[in-house]
């Protein structure tokens, strides 16, 4: 029964590529002329690919979903999805309503089973996705919060059970505890998401004391045991530190690049600063214990250029005042969105604050002054060449 039910789908594939292929191209090409028959068109063909699905014994919803995928390689296929969109709400909640008309009063039988089906979907995350992704050297952080972000059943589960009913596999009862444990693990993750970093915060020690220890691979330079202390300590690698460390590429040496230390918890970036030369630390900056460890006293130069917003469990005059305190000697430069706050920043100690809207506003204003006096074609020239020469790599 197994290889004829993927016979019939294996018929299904090839006689909507075949279609798609040779037949579709040429309609889509002539219709595209009239807006208002894309969308017939589009739906036609779904419904014709559901009718051949159907006369072969498969399920309406492949059906569905082969003649969605055969769309999506035309060029059509935005246009198509933004036309379809209203429909597809209206009958996404036809499905939930019908689904809902099926559930039956909840019992203590189906409380209990939604109870460790809810259970069984966050451990089952948890041991699943925070093993593998720490065991490829992520750290704690990104490998727990994924975890947590994917504890949440999925509405797929609901069709399959449904389709299950309809066959006589499962009761009734099934349905109502997945449903019970859709709208449960809904509703946590609407909580659970926002607070994942401080989630992490509450666990990390736990799982550092059961031997998940939260690093992942730093540069050589710290593997070969020798003291490093960097001049420059970046923390944070946001999108203002990425070019930084672009325009310090281009004006310094290598050599000068060796007394760089970027601090951040984002894996990719690691692998591309190690293979840039610049020696990497991962750690939450956020974290007061990451600070400590870093030596920031014998640094001559700590950045952070993350604005507020993009921190999470700290902002930048919390984190001047830790960092007045570990190395009170070194030149500190941090960043502030509103004014109030740079001045609270500078009478802490700051050396120096960024605040982007007046750095912004201070370029635009030359560019304003150089467009009336030399016109827009050579600024605009003299802006493509210096985005060509940049050629920055992206880090973050």
């Amino acid at each position: 029964a197994l290889i004829l039910y993927a016979g019939k789908a294996s018929v299904l594939v090839f006689c909507s590529w075949c279609c798609a292929r040779f037949g579709l191209p040429i309609i889509f090409l002539k219709a595209a002329k009239r807006a208002e028959l894309m969308l017939i068109l589009a739906m036609a063909w779904c419904f014709a690919v559901c009718s051949l699905a159907d006369f072969l014994g498969l399920s309406l919803e492949m059906g569905a979903l082969i003649a969605g995928v055969s769309i999506a390689s035309f060029p059509y296929k935005l246009d198509v999805a933004a036309k379809i969109s209203s429909l597809r709400d209206f009958f996404i909640t036809l499905f939930f309503v019908g689904l809902g008309l099926q559930i039956t009063m909840p019992t203590s039988k189906s409380l209990i089973l939604a109870a460790v089906i809810c259970v069984f979907m966050v451990i089952s995350r948890l041991l699943t996705i925070f093993p593998v992704l720490h065991f490829l050297k992520y750290g704690n952080r990104v490998s727990l919060v994924p975890a947590l972000n994917l504890g949440q059943l999925s509405e797929f589960s609901l069709v399959l059970t449904s389709l299950g009913i309809s066959m006589g596999h499962v009761t009734h009862e099934l349905l109502s505890a997945f449903t019970l444990s859709l709208v449960t693990t809904a509703l946590l993750s609407s909580v659970v998401i926002p607070a994942g970093h401080s989630i992490y915060r509450l666990l990390n020690p736990f799982l550092e004391r059961l031997g998940w220890r939260d690093h992942v691979g730093t540069s050589q330079a710290d593997n070969s045991g020798n003291t490093h202390h960097p001049q420059i300590v970046l923390l944070g690698l946001y999108r203002e530190a990425s070019s930084l460390i672009r325009e310090m590429k281009e004006r310094y040496s290598k050599e000068a690049l060796s007394s760089l230390l970027v601090v951040d918890f984002n894996p990719e970036a690691h692998h591309k600063l190690r293979e840039m030369g610049i020696t990497c630390h991962y750690g939450d900056i956020s974290h007061i214990e990451t600070l400590t460890h870093l030596e920031l006293q014998n640094a001559k130069l700590i950045i952070c250029s993350i604005p507020d917003q993009r921190l999470h469990g700290t902002n930048n005059l919390t984190l001047l005042g830790q960092l007045k305190k570990m190395a009170p000697v070194t030149k500190i430069i941090v960043t502030a969105e509103t004014l109030e706050s740079a001045r609270m920043m500078y009478q802490l100690g700051a050396d120096y604050v960024v605040i982007s809207r007046l750095i912004t506003a201070s370029y635009l204003a030359d560019v304003v002054e150089r467009i009336q006096t030399e016109g827009s074609a050579k600024i605009r020239q003299s802006a493509l060449d210096h985005l060509e020469k940049w050629g920055e790599e992206t880090l973050a």
